[in-house]
Formats: C-alpha cells, sequence, structure tokens
C-alpha cells in the first residue's frame, strides 16, 4: 500500500524529522499520530498549521499512514479556557492606547471580546501563542527595546497574537494585563492549553484578582 503524501503536503527537516501542513486540523491529525504510538517516532508537535514528526533515527514516511488525514473526527476534542485578566497595570498600557487609539477600557473590551486560537507552544514551557480574531489591534511590532523581566501571569499583546507568559521571563511582547492564574508549571507536568484550544479572556477587577491568585487555569 502507498501511503507517502503528495510533495506539497510534506517536507523534510534534517534527516530525522517529517513536517506535514495540516491547516486547522494539525493539533488532531498530531494526536491520532501519537496514539497510533509508532515505536520509530519520539515525538509529535503540532505548530501553525503544520505537524512535525521527529523519528529515533533516520525518519520514513512510509511509517506514517495516509489514513490518519481523514481521520480528523476522531481525534480528541480540543478545549476553551477563560483566562480571567487584571487589564492595565503597566508602563505599556499608555503606549499601547496611544498607538492604537484607545483608552484602557476600550483597549479591555477589545481584547477581551474576541476569541483566540493556541497555534504554538513555545519559547518557554507552557508559553502560548494565541492569534486573535480582531483587526483594529492588530498592527503592534516587536518592542525595540525587551523587557529584562516579565512577571509571571502577563498577557501581552504583539499584532494578531497574544500570549500569557508563565514565568518570569525577557519578553518584547506589549504588556496589557495579568492573570492571577497557574498556566503551566513544569514541574508538575501542568500544561492545560494544548495546540488547537481556544482562549477567551474575562476582565476583573483587583479584588477577584487577590481571589483567585494562584489557582490553576482549567
Amino acid at each position: 500500500m502507498d501511503v507517502s503524501l503528495p510533495e506539497t503536503h510534506m517536507t523534510w527537516l534534517g534527516e530525522r524529522t517529517l513536517v506535514y501542513q495540516c491547516g486547522d486540523d494539525a493539533p488532531a491529525i498530531a494526536d491520532i499520530i501519537s496514539r497510533l504510538g509508532i515505536e520509530q517516532v519520539e515525538n509529535v508537535v503540532p505548530v501553525f498549521g503544520t505537524v512535525a514528526v521527529y523519528f529515533r533515527g533516520l525518519a520514513d514516511p512510509s511509517l506514517v499512514p495516509s489514513e490518519v488525514f481523514s481521520q480528523v473526527a476522531q481525534a480528541q476534542r480540543t478545549k476553551n479556557h477563560i483566562v480571567p485578566v487584571l487589564y492595565g497595570g503597566s508602563d505599556d498600557v499608555e503606549i499601547v492606547c496611544q498607538r492604537l487609539g484607545v483608552d484602557e477600557g476600550e483597549l479591555a473590551e477589545a481584547h477581551s471580546s474576541a476569541t483566540y486560537l493556541c497555534k504554538a507552544i513555545g519559547f518557554c514551557p507552557g508559553f502560548p501563542y494565541l492569534q486573535g480574531n480582531y483587526e483594529h489591534l492588530s498592527t503592534l511590532p516587536r518592542k525595540a527595546v525587551p523587557a529584562v523581566r516579565v512577571p509571571p501571569g502577563s498577557v501581552a499583546l504583539m499584532g494578531s497574537m497574544t500570549g500569557i507568559y508563565p514565568i518570569e521571563r525577557p519578553g518584547g511582547w506589549w504588556l496589557i494585563g495579568r492573570t492571577p492564574l497557574m498556566i503551566a508549571d513544569e514541574s508538575l507536568d501542568f500544561f492545560p492549553i494544548s495546540v488547537g484550544d481556544t482562549v477567551t479572556f474575562r476582565p476583573i477587577d483587583s479584588q477577584e484578582f487577590e481571589d483567585l491568585k494562584g489557582m490553576r487555569l482549567t
């Protein structure tokens, strides 16, 4: 049986990795391949509409059956995560509002009214790259000078992407708020947000921020 894919759908990344172009089905297809339990496959990673299959030895396209690309409906369902956010509280907010021509309330309303799709996890363990469906907030470039320390829980904006810092890190995105929740913990193997999940943000006040501080994201 020929289990190869058209060249436009599969590329080699070195000798040990195959990359499949899967569009929005990437998370589901990655899940299917992972559940096959192929002994020679070391890891399967969905990111930005692609699935990278890492082999323990030389990559072998014949080990990934073409049937998996028509079995998307059988994959695990994705989740929607509601992330509470205390908007404001950083020096970036005033600059962001000036550049976008909005006030803080309008910024919070616009940002929290969008639905975000997790396109990748990276940069540091548990950092979600969330693509939003807004237009007038998508004109911000990266900062010219990154911040040396970004507090954990910071919600940051850059172009059409939003990120949430799970731990303190340097960062070049614009900080517009902060969530009190723990969104990832490598030591506990706690990573609730997966590629393909959706995220919505819920504005909260300072009292609710204190009430929710340290709780886990579900």
